[in-house]
């Protein structure tokens, strides 16, 4: 079934009308599946150049995320970089072919083609076993990642959907603001050097795809390099990098990875919630009203007008709320003083970002500890940003088509 040359031919970059998949927003690919747990379940799909950290985002995310994430393990015939590839499987083409030719063993397969550091033609073979796709996705939510975009057209909009009529897909795009950053990244990995100007040369041209494509995505992670990291890794070893500037780093890994996890926890919270989700659900609006309930006790339009008007606003005032925040701090008094004093007094919109200013209660009485009682109103959700602010979203950029829409709330506490 899958040696359709449509699909198996391609060097890793897609035509503009592959894009089209990636473009639906998530919500809408909703319809009735054969079995409940497929109905139910949501497939996460990281996608994004290589290089851009999506091995590193599957590998560590489990802390953060509320349940299991089932990890969709693939095979193939490239050598994988140790403990850095989670979910993938190496095998030889000799036994990828005899798998193939069984028929049914593949629920999807896909090859990139390549020249080596001699000009050779070459290739790698891909390909999702249905046993590992069933398997995951029956038993709960479960995350693929993938790389080549024509693979990602290949299989949600044919086998997939072929197979089965449905799925609850819930693509999140991961790339970087440059291709320097995907190149910097390739650069240091340990691997030959035919094989790693292969890479970056991938990297580089998979980026533009991807950097269109994110204008109309509803989910996008933007993980860049810090720049004096940068710098200083063109200049000599990364053991030699000062430890205050690596500890900035892995806070820049950890972010993408809770940004991702943030995601995954917002889908498993609207499975739980009994509401229609249709072709009309706008998830980001969503997402705002249960941010704004959250902290508020009211939704995002009420909150946002209030501010406005000029009133000011208290944080929620739910008991049950309280009393958790005391027992996971261990500060009692400190949060019944943030609860009674800290105040919303104001809000702007800058470029979609609802800032939701509040007086200086925080930064006059101990700004990290504050901090820390706040965020833990939406614990596993917050990204902690310089100046004070706590950001909620969904995203890190707004689709094209959505200018003047709203895709985040921060929270300015100092």
């Amino acid at each position: 079934m899958s040696s359709r040359k449509d699909l198996m031919d391609g060097n890793g970059i897609a035509s503009d009308s592959d894009s089209e998949v990636l473009q639906r927003r998530s919500h809408m690919v909703h319809a009735v599946g054969p079995a409940h747990s497929l109905a139910y379940n949501n497939l996460f799909v990281l996608i994004g150049p290589t290089g851009s950290g999506k091995s590193t985002v599957q590998q560590r995310v489990e802390p953060f995320v509320s349940s299991t994430l089932r990890h969709i393990t693939k095979e193939q015939t490239r050598q994988k970089r140790d403990q850095l590839d989670p979910g993938r499987e190496v095998v030889s083409k000799k036994l990828f072919k005899q798998r193939r030719a069984i028929g049914t063993y593949y629920l999807f397969e896909y090859k990139v083609n390549y020249s080596d550091n001699r000009g050779e033609p070459k290739s790698d073979l891909y390909g999702i076993p249905r046993r590992s796709f069933y398997d995951a996705l029956t038993r709960g939510d479960a995350m693929l990642t993938l790389t080549d975009p024509r693979s990602f057209r290949g299989f949600f909009e044919e086998d997939l959907q072929r197979e089965i009529g449905y799925i609850r897909t819930i693509p999140v795009i991961i790339t970087a603001d440059s291709p320097d950053d995907l190149v910097q990244r390739l650069s240091g990995r340990e691997c030959d050097e035919g094989e790693r100007q292969r890479r970056i040369k991938q990297a580089q041209d998979q980026w533009m795809f991807f950097r269109d494509v994110a204008k109309t995505a509803d989910h996008v992670i933007i993980n860049n390099t810090l720049p004096d990291y940068r710098n200083l890794v063109r200049n000599q070893p990364e053991q030699s990098i000062p430890d205050v500037l690596m500890q900035d780093v892995k806070a820049s890994i950890d972010t993408a990875i809770i940004k991702f996890a943030n995601i995954v926890n917002f889908y498993r919270h609207l499975k739980e919630t009994p509401m229609k989700i249709d072709g009309d659900f706008d998830v980001h609006r969503s997402y705002l009203d249960w941010v704004s309930s959250a902290f508020f006790g009211a939704d995002y339009g009420y909150v946002v007008e209030a501010l406005e008007e000029g009133k000011h606003l208290m944080l929620n005032q739910s008991r049950d709320l309280i009393e958790r925040i005391k027992r996971e701090t261990g500060n009692s008094l400190r949060v019944e003083g943030i609860f009674e004093k800290l105040v919303a007094r104001g809000v702007t919109n800058k470029r979609g970002v609802i800032e939701i200013e509040f007086n200086d209660f925080v930064s006059t009485t101990g700004r990290d500890d504050g901090m820390k009682i706040v965020s833990s109103i939406l614990p596993q959700y917050g990204i902690k940003l310089p100046c004070g602010k706590i950001r909620y979203s969904l995203t890190d950029r707004l689709r094209d088509d959505d200018r003047e829409g709203v895709y985040a709330i921060d929270l300015k506490l100092c």
